[in-house]
């Protein structure tokens, strides 16, 4: 029940939610029973989804949240979603959404994956 709840603040007006929402997909990624299935499959989409927000602060969130969950998907899920999502993040305009990209993709050594 609190994943569609999650997806629809995901789309919320406010960005103060939208931050809310990225917080609460960061720890149900690191919770031990959402890394097989649930990360991947659910999560993961509306957390590269929200690199296209127009307000910097969920960029740079949504990059410090694919830097701690990157570490359990499968490499896959890193080569499809994360890498590219990071790799747009790191050429944006704002130089804190740029930061932590780069630091999310240099903490997950995707150049080596």
């Amino acid at each position: 029940q609190v994943v569609p709840k999650l997806t629809q603040l995901a789309h919320d007006p406010n960005y103060l939610h939208r931050m809310i929402c990225l917080a609460a997909l960061r720890e149900l990624g690191l919770a031990d029973a959402c890394h097989a299935e649930l990360l991947p499959k659910n999560l993961l989409p509306t957390i590269t989804q929200l690199s296209a927000d127009a307000v910097p602060n969920v960029r740079f969130k949504v990059a410090q949240v694919l830097g701690k969950v990157g570490p359990f998907l499968d490499s896959s899920a890193v080569t499809s979603l994360v890498k590219p999502t990071l790799e747009k993040l790191g050429t944006d305009a704002d130089t804190d959404v740029t930061f932590y990209a780069k630091e999310a993709y240099d903490a997950l050594a995707i150049a080596a994956r």
